[in-house]
């Protein structure tokens, strides 16, 4: 019997994988944050970890293994994942907005965050208007998705010079 063979630094799912973990890890963090200052946060909670399960992870991807590609350091290669799945955050922030805007249904099969929102300002029998509820609820969570990003890429582990040479790429992603 052989053994099984170890994931390729080139496997693709194995990368998806490994971008999962972080996130989920993130998520994670910031729902004990969430707590700590409302156990109502738990729909934001839930609502980003629905909209982050899975997925194709091309953002992180490109930049992983464009990092790879420019000759990064092997040494360095959490850090790199970790600011790699910091891009997912910002994505979300971006997609979460956009159906907001678009007055979006669905997101990936799912309610949009604010259709979502709605819903638990339905059954939750609260007064005023459930899609008013919803979107500002979705504004608030792309906000919390876009400041999750800031402190995952700015945690990850590069070195202060290495940041400071990204940050201005970073920063025109987000404009």
């Amino acid at each position: 019997m052989t053994s099984p063979t170890p994931a390729s630094p080139l496997d693709v799912a194995d990368l998806r994988r490994r971008v999962q973990a972080v996130v989920d890890e993130v998520i994670t963090h910031e729902a004990v944050v969430l707590a700590t200052v409302s156990g109502d946060l738990t729909p934001m909670v839930d609502a980003i970890s629905a909209l982050l399960a899975g997925g194709k992870r091309l953002r992180p991807a490109f930049a992983y293994w464009g990092w790879r590609g420019a000759g990064g350091d092997p040494a360095m290669d959490d850090a790199a994942l970790r600011a790699s799945a910091g891009l997912e955050f910002l994505q979300a922030c971006a997609l979460i907005h956009d159906d907001v805007m678009d007055g979006s249904d669905t997101r990936r099969g799912l309610p949009s965050a604010h259709r979502r929102f709605a819903g638990v300002h339905r059954d939750a029998e609260w007064l005023g208007s459930p899609e008013a509820f919803g979107v500002g609820a979705a504004i608030l969570l792309g906000d919390l998705c876009l400041s999750w990003a800031d402190e995952v890429i700015f945690s990850c582990g590069f070195p202060p010079d290495a940041m400071g040479r990204a940050k201005a790429v970073y920063d025109e992603m987000r404009t």
